[in-house]
């Protein structure tokens, strides 16, 4: 129910809770409201109050409501019930402010149990509420067009500003005494106000500037309660607070603050607002020891946690190279144990052949012994079937030694082979942590929800309809993320483009040699068969010695509009090849439908190795029971074992095994198998496209590792966009 026909028609004040508001009707009645609900509480008309002029400003604090008129006349009333307590004027006083002439007030404020009052020339009066005595009078401005425009009482200060003249001036309220003039407040200053030892200056120019109030000047209030020698204690002492260089404070200085709080508590104290201001400076001295004494816990504790996760990291490293070794001891105690089984069985063999000899001898010597006057033709036929005998002994023991050294080389060659996988893939894997952490340092550390993403918005589900269309891509791609992430110039980004493209091309066709020819044309004219054998290339570039799956998920990471223009186009033909839907007479994947405990296979999940930093855990702790997305193609495998090859590869770093749950009845509609588009077979890769859906079940940790239990949605349309996106994955 406030109106007015002009601005100028309103003047106001706010305080407590309470707005007070002198409006209409030449301002001859005063309203008082409940600020938080507009309330009208208190109705003050003129005519009962006995005002006869127009109210001029309206001040409210501590319950208290200051009304001045046009000619100078201050009431002071109760908010609460509208009692009048007091009148303010000085009639007779041809000095006054209020007796001089009309319109002669111009501003006034209530606080700390003072009034003061404001003049258009220049001049600020300080009166006690309680007794309605006069305490100052300042002189702020001097000369006639010089005035005070607004005014402002707060912990032992008042704030004055002047007209259009641009300063506000700060005055102590027990000496008088000019502390300090601002002259970059503005033009025309409006309004002041203090605020928990802040200023706050509004001007025409519609800035609100705020000032800090200078913190080392409480010490003049305490210094007349103090003796000589006590007075330059408490200086060194609020030296001492004020200097980060300084130490703890000495034994008398401490016992001079004791006898500086005392003086200043004292109910003795000549004036209570210097008692006031001694308190406030004592405490101010004790909060900036006691925010140093917390500053210098918080350092300590921060260096023990540092010390401990160093030990635990040491501790962790030390665990790890000596499983290393254990399992390299047992590995070496096997392969001795099998060797030596290989010569004892030689050996057996050896002697059953000499024994079957040695009788078969004996008994020759024996029919030989009986059968000596037997016709010589009869002797020449058992010289030959002896020596056609020994012949084949021999060659039966010709073909048991190449049979034994034929296995030894097969299973020094399968060892050979092993290690050499092992050695690739843990190579493989820090090489990923490497893009990873290149990564991170490009990738915004708080990923958009994917309804935001430039992803989204520039996403079309068309796949590049030719394997022309998709290396043209490719290079466009290249090119762009040469340009805004290397900081390469465009013709340097075209030629790296162009190279990096033709081998990309000319390791298509590897692995596909056991394939005819119309069999091989059939895969390499399906553009999405041709970009995952681009995902799955192991060639690196020569300068940013990276793949090309690396190099696409940080441009799909980045989220920036001039890559995503071009990765969403590859991502879109990718996931004709991954999500079943969009791949028409595709084969079932090879669902992991059941355990192998030979290979570390497991039914319906899926595994990933890696390393988390401390604070990207955290972020799955926060969202544990909770769906979020993963903002990059996301690699997985049947497979336990290679997943932990690729974990422990992460030297000095937190490891992490990802273990991934399949829904056996629903599946996955956006997953698919690439080992039949790769050239070395060996890690069987289920991939999972950009901003695919997931839900954190529960996280373990290991002694060595972390353990994150993960759902897999079967569809991501089912899941809502506006799900976080993980930092990490």
């Amino acid at each position: 129910d406030l109106q007015a026909t002009r601005v100028e028609d309103i003047c106001g004040a706010l305080g407590d809770g309470l707005l007070a508001v002198a409006v209409g009707d030449n301002h001859r009645h005063v309203r008082i409201y409940q600020a938080a609900t507009g309330r009208l509480l208190q109705m003050m008309e003129a005519a009962a109050l006995d005002w006869p002029f127009e109210v001029n400003c309206v001040a409210l604090d501590d319950g208290l409501l200051a009304v001045c008129d046009r000619r100078g006349e201050v009431r002071i009333f109760q908010a609460a019930t509208g009692g009048l307590l007091r009148t303010l004027k000085e009639a007779g006083d041809t000095n006054s402010c209020v007796a001089l002439r009309p319109r002669q007030v111009s501003c006034i404020a209530l606080g700390d149990g003072l009034f003061v009052a404001g003049c258009t020339h220049g001049e600020v009066r300080l009166y006690r509420v309680a007794t309605g005595s006069l305490l100052q009078t300042l002189q702020a401005y001097d000369g006639a067009d010089r005035s005070v425009s607004c005014i402002a009482l707060g912990h032992g200060f008042v704030a004055v500003g002047g007209d259009s003249h641009g300063e506000v001036r700060l005055y102590q309220v027990a000496t008088g005494r000019l502390l300090q003039t601002l002259q970059d407040a503005g033009k025309t200053i409006w309004s002041v106000a203090f605020q928990d030892r802040r200023l706050a200056v509004g001007g025409a120019d519609g800035a609100v500037r705020i000032y800090i109030m200078f913190e080392a000047q409480p010490s003049m209030f305490v210094k007349d309660a103090l003796g000589k020698d006590e007075d330059e204690a408490l200086q060194r002492a609020i030296s001492a607070s004020l200097s980060p260089a300084q130490g703890a404070l000495g034994e008398d200085e401490e016992e001079a603050l004791q006898r500086a709080i005392s003086a200043s508590l004292s109910p003795t104290q000549a004036d209570p607002f210097e008692t006031e201001y001694q308190k406030v400076a004592l405490q101010s001295f004790f909060d900036k020891k006691a925010r140093k004494a917390m500053e210098e816990k918080r350092k300590e504790e921060e260096k023990e946690t540092q010390r401990e996760e160093k030990e635990r990291k040491t501790c962790a490293k030390q665990e790890e190279q000596a499983k290393d070794e254990k399992s390299a001891q047992l590995e070496e105690q096997r392969k001795k144990d099998k060797e030596e089984e290989r010569l004892r069985r030689k050996k057996q063999a050896e002697d059953e052949v000499d024994q079957a000899r040695l009788e078969a001898a004996k008994k020759a010597a024996e029919e030989y012994e009986l059968r000596d006057h037997e016709q010589p033709e009869r002797k020449e036929e058992e010289k030959e079937r002896q020596r056609e005998e020994k012949e084949r002994k021999k060659r039966v023991k010709q073909e048991e030694q190449a049979t034994d050294a034929k296995s030894v080389q097969l299973e020094e060659e399968q060892l050979k082979k092993d290690e050499e996988e092992k050695r690739l893939r843990r190579k493989k894997q820090a090489e990923d942590e490497e893009d990873q952490a290149r990564l991170e340092a490009v990738v915004p550390s708080a990923p958009k929800p994917f309804k935001d993403t430039e992803y989204k918005k520039h996403y079309r589900t068309e796949a590049l309809p030719s394997k022309f269309r998709v290396y043209t891509v490719v290079r466009n791609f290249l090119v762009v993320f040469y340009t805004v992430f290397e900081g390469k110039s465009v013709e340097e980004a075209n030629e790296l483009a162009d190279d990096f493209t033709d081998k990309l091309a000319n390791a298509e066709v590897e692995g596909l040699q056991n394939l005819d020819q119309s069999a091989k044309d059939g895969l390499l004219k399906k553009p999405g068969f041709v970009l995952a054998r681009c995902w799955s290339a192991i060639g690196k570039h020569e300068v940013c010695h990276r793949e090309f799956c690396g190099l696409l998920n940080q441009g799909i990471r980045s989220d920036d509009e001039n890559v995503i223009k071009e990765a969403v186009k590859l991502a879109a033909t990718m996931n004709s090849f991954c999500v079943l839907e969009r791949n028409p007479g595709a084969k079932e994947p090879p669902w992991p439908k059941e355990d192998k405990a030979e290979n570390g296979q497991y039914a319906w999940q899926l595994w990933r190795g890696g390393l988390l930093p401390d604070d990207k855990l955290a972020w799955y702790q926060e969202h544990q029971d909770k769906d979020y997305r993963v903002n990059m193609f996301l690699p997985t495998s049947t497979s336990k074992t290679v997943a932990e090859d690729f974990m422990r590869a992460q030297k000095n770093a937190k490891c992490v095994l990802y273990h991934f749950y399949l829904d056996p009845d629903l599946r996955c509609l956006h997953v698919n198998c690439l080992e039949s588009v790769k050239s070395v077979q060996t890690e069987q890769e289920f991939l999972f496209p950009p901003y695919s859906a997931f839900r954190v079940l529960k996280i373990v940790e290991h002694p060595s590792f972390i353990e994150i239990d993960i759902k897999v949605h079967p569809d991501n349309r089912s899941v809502d966009e506006d799900v976080p996106t993980a930092p990490w994955a």
